[in-house]
């Protein structure tokens, strides 16, 4: 079986964060969890361009979305 790659993961999660928002009691707690998919989504396309080409400047805006991510998990927890 072949590692998944990093745009692969990224869609993962973001459909795992879809999930919780469908899953989700109110509605904080469902806007948290569809922003976090859609910065996920996001970072799926920058981590094509990554993992095509070691973009450098797709990496940068993939750590850019991170520090996006947890601040809007820590939000959530």
């Amino acid at each position: 079986m072949s590692p998944k790659s990093n745009a692969s993961r990224c869609r993962a999660t973001a459909a795992g964060y879809a999930r919780a928002a469908a899953l989700a009691d109110d509605c904080d707690t469902r806007r948290a969890y569809g922003e976090l998919e859609r910065l996920w989504s996001e970072m799926a396309a920058l981590a094509e361009r990554f993992d095509r080409a070691l973009d450098g400047a797709a990496k940068a805006q993939i750590y850019a979305k991170m520090a996006e991510v947890e601040a809007v998990r820590r939000a959530v927890v």
